[in-house]
Parts: structure tokens; sequence; C-alpha cells
């Protein structure tokens, strides 16, 4: 009897640990970016991409795609300016997050960022850059600091910019997520130019 009872009680804390972790991976967030056109990239799509938006007035540029549990977020900046203040913003989230092989989550409501549900200091270089920031990371992200810390480290390298040689490149900055991206509702297919923080809004309101 003894025996049964502990069995009954270790299949409980599994079942409790796997309902656990499937409650936890609906938050989970996965990050990348790349350069278009740049030396380690063989995609004809990329010419393309920079024709349409290199010299388009637009704010910044988007696209869709979904899987069957997953949505994939691409976010295309270009202008010196919002790239060298999202790279501010980026940075200082960087800083933020621990330098630890750990899991940590990261939530963003209004211009508060909290990590662990401590809110950090944070301050947007521009109402442009932190609407992208936004669109970047979902409302409550789940991920790994450390890998985090490494792919946003790269994220603000290529997002730098040398201003005196007029350096207009196209970043692509990626997100995979289950729910809470501020794009995510939109229709799914060609790249979609934002030319007003209007339209963010009201995307966001759509959720």
């Amino acid at each position: 009897m003894k025996r049964i009872l502990l069995t009954i009680f270790a299949i409980t804390l599994c079942l409790a640990a796997f309902s656990g972790c499937n409650k936890s991976s609906e938050n989970y967030a996965f990050f990348s970016s790349y350069m278009l056109n740049s030396q380690d990239r063989n995609d004809p799509n990329d010419d393309v991409i920079e024709e349409m938006l290199l010299p388009n007035e637009a704010l910044f540029a988007y696209a869709i795609t979904k899987t069957e549990t997953d949505t994939i977020q691409t976010v295309y900046v270009w202008h010196n300016l919002l790239r060298r203040e999202l790279r501010l913003d980026i940075m200082q989230l960087y800083d933020a997050v621990p330098d630890k092989d750990k899991e940590i989550t990261i939530k963003i409501d209004s211009e508060i960022i909290k990590i662990n549900n401590k809110v950090i200091e944070f301050t947007p270089s521009s109402e442009l850059s932190f609407a992208v920031l936004r669109a970047i990371i979902p409302t409550e992200s789940q991920v790994n600091a450390q890998t985090f810390r490494n792919i946003f480290r790269e994220m603000f390298i290529r997002l730098e910019t040398v201003e005196p040689l007029g350096d207009y490149e196209v970043i692509a900055i990626q997100t995979i997520a289950q729910n809470g991206l501020l794009l995510g509702n939109a229709e799914v297919g060609d790249i979609k130019l934002v030319t007003s923080l209007d339209e963010v809004a009201e995307l966001q309101s759509s959720q």
C-alpha cells in the first residue's frame, strides 16, 4: 500500500512538472538578427527587399509568417537615426539582463520593462525606437539570460552606424513566439510598411 501511494505521489509530481513546463514554454521567445546582403548570406530576395526599403520614407517594415504553433515576425529597420536610437534602447535592456545561464521573464507594459517582475531603469531614446523595441519583444517572454545577451549583443553591433559614410543598410530582426507579439495579429504575407505610429497603436489595440 505504501509503495502504491509513493508511486501515485511520484506520478502526480511528474504531471505537475510537465504541466508547468508546458505553461512556461507558451511564453518562450527566440530572437535572431541579420544584415541583408552581408557576406555570409546568399539570398536573392535580399536585393528585392533592399531595393524596396532603402529609398523608402516609411518608419520601419515587418513581415509575419505562421507555423502550426508559432508566429515568426521579421522587423526591418534601415534609417540611420532609428538604428542608432534602437541600438541605445537594446543596450539598456541588455545591461539589465543578468549574465547567468538561467531562465528569466521579461515583461513590457507601456514604458515599464520588468525582468523577473523587477522594474529596470529604462529611458526610451524616442517614441519610435520604443515602438520598434516593443514590436521585437513580446509583452511577456521567457528566455535564457545568457542566450538573450549573446543574441542581442550581435544585434546592437549590427545596428551600429557610421554616420559620416552615410551608412544605410537594412537590418532584419526576427522573433519567434507563440503569443504576445505587438504586430502578431497582422496579416500573414508580404512585407508591410509602417508609415505612422498610429498604425502600431491600432495593431496593439486589436490584440
